[in-house]
């Protein structure tokens, strides 16, 4: 049954991933209340995402709150800092080089 908070987070997805068939299902609009929540969720996705860029089968989203989230098609995903993601790469290249 579809209630407020799942429909903030399906509106959520939404506007952080793009709309598909689960996270617009006619079904999160029965009432006024969950479109209200939808709306508010895609809305914070949107305020709080600063940019997708797709890579092959990878997606990597950029955050206001400094992270990235880096997915996969499968919907496997991981979530680092940007000064965790820095730290990564300047280890990879002093190893490599």
């Amino acid at each position: 049954m579809m209630d407020k908070a799942m429909a903030y987070e399906l509106g959520y997805d939404c506007g952080k991933n793009e709309p598909n068939t689960t996270n617009c299902h006619f079904s999160i609009f029965n009432s006024l209340e969950n479109t209200e929540s939808w709306e508010q969720g895609k809305q914070d996705a949107k305020t709080k995402t600063k940019e997708h860029i797709t890579i092959g089968k990878y997606t990597l989203s950029s955050y206001a709150d400094k992270s990235i989230l880096i997915s996969k098609e499968d919907g496997e995903a991981a979530e680092y800092s940007i000064k965790e993601l820095e730290e990564r790469i300047n280890t990879f290249w002093k190893e490599k080089f």
